[in-house]
């Protein structure tokens, strides 16, 4: 039990699985006044995710324990504040696009356009298959051609969309950089944990992958594109804490070219297996 409370008071994750498992015991008792009849079906649900999480947190997972977030480098003395002033809390300056950096960048705008083209390999494959099984299953040709149709044509267009391998910030030449004191917040949404990070007047954000490398300093040094991408963060002695480098490719890109038609064929398969009475 008092493991119990200490995650409740840790964890935001196990404190959203608990609401989950509140609202899916509410819906259950809202289906029971209708019919009659208590199945906890979204319970089970419910619990089974917030058994996951717990164990999740038992085990030291990061994402299911809130971040403890650091508190490095040294505040600047008086001689070393910027432009010599000490009521100067921050300096913003534009700087040259490193060689280097421009690489990255642009690496990683076309393992983009890889993992976007991949994903749209992959969802065409298992959404025209199933079309095709509820056709033949119907015997309406008409309904496959009407969800080819409507798979295919947004598909073409999130295809092209997810073509040009180009990065803005890279074209545009150049990068900030802020110095000032950095502090950190992060909060918990759909897609992970959303991170604010604040440098003198300047506030940028970032995910987990590059929040959980941050740490609050008295006095530090970020560079960032124009569009608030992180390139690097330095403490007051030039100690590097972050550098953005290019991420490895997508599970999705490596897979793609044979799951896509594994999908395809495991639907035309059940098509041919599995018919529907006449």
């Amino acid at each position: 039990m008092d493991l119990l409370r200490r995650a409740v008071r840790e964890s935001t994750p196990i404190r959203i699985a608990l609401t989950f498992v509140a609202m899916a015991l509410t819906l259950d008792l809202l289906v029971a006044l209708m019919t009659a009849r208590f199945t906890p079906i979204f319970t089970l649900w419910g619990l089974a995710y917030f058994g996951i999480v717990f164990a999740g947190f038992v085990g030291g997972a990061s994402w299911a324990r809130d971040p403890l977030i650091p508190t490095i480098g040294r505040a600047p003395e008086r001689r070393e504040q910027v432009a010599g002033d000490h009521r100067i809390g921050s300096r913003t300056v534009r700087l040259p696009l490193d060689g280097s950096v421009r690489d990255v960048l642009v690496t990683d705008a076309r393992r983009r356009s890889r993992e976007g083209r991949a994903w749209v390999i992959v969802g065409c494959c298992f959404v025209g298959g199933a079309a095709l099984f509820v056709a033949v299953q119907s015997g309406d040709l008409q309904l496959l051609a009407a969800a080819l149709l409507t798979v295919f044509v947004p598909a073409a267009f999130i295809w092209v969309l997810a073509g040009p391998s180009t990065s803005a910030d890279a074209e545009r030449g150049y990068v900030y950089r802020t110095e000032g004191q950095v502090r950190l917040d992060w909060v918990t949404s759909r897609g992970g944990r959303s991170w604010t990070v604040r440098v003198g007047d300047r506030a940028l954000h970032a995910w987990d992958d590059v929040g959980l490398k941050l740490a609050n300093m008295p006095w530090g040094v970020i560079d960032y594109t124009e569009s608030g991408r992180i390139i690097r963060l330095r403490d007051i002695d030039g100690n590097t804490i972050y550098e953005l480098r290019a991420p490895q490719d997508a599970s999705v890109i490596r897979h793609a070219s044979w799951l896509g038609p594994l999908l395809l064929v495991g639907w035309v398969i059940l098509s041919l297996v599995i018919r529907a009475p006449r």
